[in-house]
């Protein structure tokens, strides 16, 4: 089976801790754009890099069924529980959830140690917040049959355009510092990650250094918030 991408609509939630009101739809329409553009101009990491990932995460050998309280699950059983897959390491009595027991184990993202570590160090935080960003315009005007139109709270005024800028400008200087550190970390752990272009020589300091673009640059766009 073929792997589209390897962020999902969960890690966008977990890795941005953030309490927008967004569509599933409204979120994943960005993923897959938004991943491939990271690994196509973040030329330290590369499309062959990108593509090793895809056949580096784990998937189940046995299909996850969907968690239901008070049903027996048994070693080996694997469960789909809030966006996320665990394996039962321990035999159930119908009474353990696998996000607050011993009895279950969340799977890692990757089949090596290598790929958690800077998945879960750097490239979540990179992808879900880029996609986050992207996001922030669509969440907040709305196309309705009104037209375009500014969405609002209960008790709450619309937030100004300035407001949306000063939020998107700070996901976006913690991005830049992310991929900067994400850099500086494969160049001292090259020998990790041979799939990359850090470790076939074809990213140098300063090839690295030409993709970190000023504060509140944010590259594809081409535009300064």
């Amino acid at each position: 089976m073929a792997i589209d991408t390897i962020t999902t609509l969960q890690d966008v939630l977990d890795y941005t801790n953030s309490n927008i009101r967004a569509s599933s739809v409204q979120l994943c329409g960005f993923i897959d754009v938004e991943e491939e553009t990271i690994f196509n101009t973040i030329k330290c990491l590369g499309w062959d890099y990108y593509n090793y990932l895809k056949t580096d995460l784990f998937l189940p050998t046995i299909a996850p069924v969907i968690f239901e309280d008070s049903t027996l699950y048994v070693i080996g059983d694997y469960v789909s529980y809030e966006n996320s897959v665990y394996e039962c390491v321990a035999d159930t009595n119908g009474l353990q959830s696998p996000s607050n027991s011993n009895n279950f184990k969340k799977i890692p993202k990757f089949i090596t140690a290598a790929s958690n570590e800077i998945w879960e160090r750097y490239l979540a935080k990179i992808i879900s917040w880029t996609v986050l960003v992207r996001a922030i315009d669509n969440i907040a005007t709305p196309i309705t049959e009104q037209g375009l139109v500014r969405t609002k709270g209960d008790n709450f005024a619309p937030a100004s355009i300035q407001e949306m800028d000063i939020k998107k400008t700070n996901f976006i200087d913690a991005r830049n510092e992310l991929t900067k550190n994400m850099e500086l970390f494969l160049s001292r752990n090259k020998e990790n990650y041979p799939q990359t272009e850090y470790y076939k020589n074809n990213c140098g300091s300063n090839n690295c250094n030409n993709n970190y673009k000023p504060k509140g640059y944010y590259g594809r766009l081409g535009i300064q918030l």
